[in-house]
Formats: structure tokens, sequence, C-alpha cells
């Protein structure tokens, strides 16, 4: 029978006055969710207790056992010694954790761990209250007047040597020889704070805690016994964050749609928020996501799932693209009446093209039942040498290809069902292939390949071969600073966000490069090419990879596919009065300020057979 358990660090170090009753609220939460706790604080806290607590955690876990690791504490940063790899390496600070006495906890060793874990169980969860990925440390405002709640200002930062933290990287490999060099993509992962900017602890009034653990707990209260996704609980729980420091924004990377502590998905319909600069309503989201003037989102109350037309408290509507902000009009006065932090806005309609299918009369009407709750497939008649996917039945079985003839599904496992998300998957594919370019003016240099004995080799023939590892290499050659991400595309028409550690975008200077596959010492490691499980390993097939630059922070999580993605089509409604039908993406009007980012493609094959020596 599987267990639920937890383990909860609490580093109250260094001016910190709130990591111990963060822990402890922490556990409570838990313990209604039926979580076997072990909380650890003071001397059960040091570097030796975290990890002696967390080995014997993997010890004890079976095989879909449900994990939480809670962290509350600071985040330290120091220079990366070695001349490539990132420009800092991250820690937890321990309470044995001092100035000239290193007894961090690195990241890459805290990753290695969690590899481990997750080949005894898939359902973990990781919550981090303490900067990551960038700066890892709490930093503050200026102190407010005396009797007020005060955000503490808190910045740790070492220096190590090369052979230090070549030690400690040696340390963590020798704990799993299979540690990847990217985020895990088995774990959900809950974070106070974007990679580059700071975390905060608040003091005064009844107590001290992290403002993100406390907005967290606040949400799984509300939730209560409801089936929630982590993704709208963080998305609740961001909004209450930057209420209070705007800077401050939480993430979630990993399978965001899971149910919570569970490995079950609901469907993702992919919902923005809704906040008030003043009194004017603003959408978290610009041009790249389809916020463009004309666009109509149904409001539904924050912790909604789905969009219901019957429980809907308004519609708005798009009148600018502002960077990664969209202006909107809204119309329904208890939409009006409610705070910005309490409102989702769901897309009503598709900011991409449908993807056309062709298949025969006999199975259009068999299938209509299915294919018609899309919005983003359409049927048309199958005719001779038309260049679509089809749908065809082979005896008794369906079948699935693409409009180059490949064999994308076929037996038990192609039910309509199936074949639905397959071909909104391809609509997602076809839509980012085909993104333009973009406004924002920048200079990438962009550089694909296979590493051979830690060596780069740029692709050659445009050609990899399943098994070999890759890298990506991305420079900013440009004089300002973008917002990174990679997104691949594989020959089953999947889109990943490749630089999942960083879902809202690798924040890289002028000068920098960001490298896939590169370990913290700047080792080359790379990241093995695999083949999709479904699809006959015949021949090679094209794989692609985009490359976005923005300007400020998106969310671009929402332009890939999802295993649970299942979009219904939306009650048919006219446009609101003196308004065009929506616009799509990128042809925002010209009289709107530019969409703020640009884009690359790169194409090539990816052939299932081994490299001829």
């Amino acid at each position: 029978m599987s267990a639920r358990r937890a383990l909860l660090f609490g580093s109250q170090t260094h001016g910190l006055r709130g990591p111990d009753a963060d822990a402890e609220r922490m556990r409570e939460a838990l313990s209604r969710h039926q979580f076997t706790t072990k909380v650890c604080t003071g001397a059960r806290a040091t570097r030796d207790g975290m990890l002696e607590a967390y080995e014997k955690l993997i010890a004890e876990t079976q095989s879909n056992d449900a994990v939480c690791i809670y962290y509350s504490g600071h985040g330290g940063r120091l220079a990366n010694p070695f001349a490539r790899g990132p420009r800092f390496l991250q820690y937890l600070v321990p309470t044995d954790h001092a100035a000239g006495a290193f007894r961090g906890l690195m990241s890459f060793e805290l990753s290695a761990l969690l590899a481990r874990l997750t080949l005894k169980t898939t359902n973990v969860t990781v919550i981090l209250d303490c900067c990551h990925a960038g700066q890892m440390s709490r930093a503050a405002r200026p102190a407010p007047s005396a009797g007020s709640v005060r955000l503490v200002a808190k910045v740790f930062e070492d220096g190590l040597t090369e052979e230090q933290v070549g030690k400690l990287l040696e340390g963590a490999r020798s704990r799993d020889r299979t540690l990847e060099p990217e985020s895990n993509w088995h774990a959900v992962r809950l974070l106070a704070t974007e990679p580059h900017v700071s975390a905060y602890e608040a003091q005064g009034g009844t107590g001290a805690g992290g403002i993100f653990t406390e907005a967290l707990l606040a949400v799984l209260a509300e939730r209560g016994e409801r089936r929630a996704s982590w993704g709208s609980v963080m998305l609740e729980a961001r909004e209450r964050v930057m209420l209070r420091k705007s800077e401050q924004r939480p993430d979630v990377e990993g399978p965001r749609r899971r149910v919570l502590f569970r490995t079950e998905q609901l469907p993702d319909e992919r919902p923005l928020p809704l906040f008030f600069q003043g009194s004017e309503a603003r959408l978290r989201a610009g041009s790249l996501f389809g916020a463009v003037p004309g666009a109509r989102y149904g409001l539904m109350p924050a912790g909604s799932e789905v969009y219901e037309a019957s429980r809907s408290v308004g519609e708005a509507l798009v009148t600018q693209t502002l960077g990664s902000t969209a202006r909107l009009e809204v119309h329904g006065q208890q939409a009006r009446s409610l705070p910005g932090s309490a409102l989702l806005a769901f897309p009503l309609r598709p900011s991409i093209a449908p993807c056309l299918v062709g298949l025969d009369d006999e199975l259009r009407a068999e299938l209509a039942a299915v294919l018609e709750r899309s919005r983003y497939v359409r049927t048309e008649p199958l005719r001779g040498g038309s260049p679509l996917p089809t749908i065809a039945r082979i005896g008794s079985e369906l079948t699935l290809r693409d409009a180059g003839g490949v064999l994308l599904a076929r037996g038990p496992k192609a039910t309509p069902e199936w074949l639905l998300e397959r071909l909104e998957c391809l609509a997602r594919a076809q839509d980012l292939r085909s993104l333009a370019r973009g406004g924002l003016e920048t200079d990438l240099q962009v550089e694909l390949g296979r590493v051979e004995r830690g060596r780069r080799v740029p692709l050659d023939g445009k050609t990899l071969h399943v098994g070999e590892r890759q890298y990506i290499s991305v420079k900013n050659c440009g004089s300002q600073t973008v917002f990174l991400a990679l997104l691949g595309i594989d020959p089953l028409y999947t889109v990943r966000l490749l630089t999942r550690r960083a879902p809202r975008g690798h924040w890289l200077r002028a000068g920098q490069a960001l490298v896939l596959g590169e370990a913290p010492d700047g080792s080359l490691t790379g990241v093995t090419a695999t083949w999709p499980a479904p699809l006959a390993a015949e021949r090679p097939l094209g794989e692609s990879v985009i490359v976005i630059a923005a300007e400020e922070e998106q969310d671009f999580s929402l332009l890939t596919t999802s295993d649970a993605y299942d979009l219904r089509l939306r009650d048919a409604q006219p446009p609101l009065p003196g308004r065009e039908q929506t616009e799509r993406r990128g042809s925002v009007l010209a009289s709107e300020p530019r969409s703020e980012y640009a884009v690359c493609h790169h194409h090539y094959e990816l052939d299932p057979r081994p490299r001829p020596t």
C-alpha cells in the first residue's frame, strides 16, 4: 500500500526568524493531507543532518508513494570559479553554514538526490521558500516605519575554489552517475521566486515567516478537499505574493497540471491571471500568447480548473497589447466587484490556426462527437493528393498520418480521444513552427550539435542520431538582457520546454551564453536524444528547436503541449458590440506597441539508427 511521506527543513539562521515556524505550519497542513512528516530544524538541519534525512527518505520510499520535500531558509550563491559554465552556483544554507566555513548544499547535489528519489516514485513535490536558480537569497526593500511588518534584507554570498566545487560536484555524481544537467522531468517544484530576483521573509505583527509559504498555505486551506492542480494553486499564490512584493514572483516547474500530491493530471485550459494596475484591468500575457486586440476571455473565480459558462462572472476584451501584458475592458458587474487576484481569464477563441484533418464521410460521422469538442481541429473531406493529416480505418483499427504520410498512431492506443490529443499537439506544433520573427531587435548566436568525448561537434548534414548526447548553445551578442526560452518539437509533434529550469525565461545578459547540456564546472555532458515510443523507428523524421528571446519575463510553458491538454469548444457567442473578431497572434495592429520578442527556428532530422562509424 502506498504511503505519504514529507521531509521538512527549517534553517533559521543569519537574522531569519520564520523558518522554524514555516516548517511547523507546513507540517500541520500536510498532516491534513495524510502525510507522515519529519521536521528537521536547529541541529537537525545542518548539512550532514539534511543529507542524512534525505538519504533515509530515499531508502524508505516505495513505488507509488507520494513524497513532499520542503525547505524554508536562506538561499545563497557563489561566483562559479570555473572559466566555463553558469556565472553563479546556488545552494541552500543549513544551520551550520557560516562565512568562511562553507557547509552549503549545492543545487547540483540536491538534483542528484532528487534524481534518485524519482527513480523510486515519480509522485514528488518539492517546495523551496528561498531564492532559486539565480541569486537564491532573501533580500529587502527599505525598512518601513517602526511597528509595521518588515521585509528583511538578507543576501548570502560565498566564494569557493575550483577544487572545492569540483569535490562537491564529484560527490553529487557519485550519488547519481546518470545525473542530467537539466531539471527533473518527474517532480513538481514550487519555487518562491524567479531565478534572478529575491524572496522575502515578513517580520513583525503576529510573527515571522516567508511570504510565499504564507500565501501557499492560505490557498491550500481554501482549496480544502477539492480536486485542484498545482498550476491553479500557484497562479493564485503568485498573485498574493506579488500584492505584497511585486518583484517576488513564485513559479512552478514540472507537470503543473498534476492533482495535488498525485500523478493524475487535470485538463489544461491555460487560464491567465487578471490583475489591476490602479483601476485599469490587465492580463499577464502579451501577443506571443494570443492576447491581441479583440481577444475575448471568460472570467472565472480563482481556483477554477476549467471554464464553465454557467459559473462565469463576466468577460474581458483585450483593447491594447503592452509588451508582456494586455489592457482589458471588463464586462460583468460581478467581475468588476472582485479583486484582481480572485479572477482567472480563460480564452474564448483559439489564438492559433486549427489543424485541418482529412477523413472520409463515414469516419467523419463516426468521430464527429469527439473531434467537434476541440477548437483546434477541423475536418475536411478526404481528397486524393490533399496534403493534410488523415485519419483512416484499416480493418478494425484507426490510424493517424501527418501531412507527409508518417504513421503517428495505429492499434489499440489509437482511440478517438488519443487521436484528438495528437491533432491538438500537431496544431500547436505547426503554429509554433510558423511563428513570425517578432519585433525585438537582438542578436543571438545559436549552435546545435552533439557531444563527443566532452567536445562540441556541430550538426553535420542536419542529422542527430538516437542515443547521442545533444547540446544547444545560445549566446546573446546583442546589447540588452533578454529572457530566453528553448522549445523542442519532436517527430510526434509534442512541444516541450527544454529550458525547464526557468519556465518564465532564462535571464541572459549581453555577452553571456546559455548552453543546454553543460554541467556546473563547464564540462559538456549533453542531453540524450530519444525516439518517441509510439512511432515506428524506420527512418529519420523532423525535429525542431525554437529559440525565443523576450524583453520581459513570459510564461513560456503556455506554448507547450500537455498530456492532459483537452480544450473544449466554448459556447458560441457573438463578438461584443463595436469590436472586430480576435486577431491572430503576431498580427498586432500597426497602432499598437510592437510585441517585444524575437524568434529563431532551427530544424534537423532525428535518425532512429546509430550513427555510422
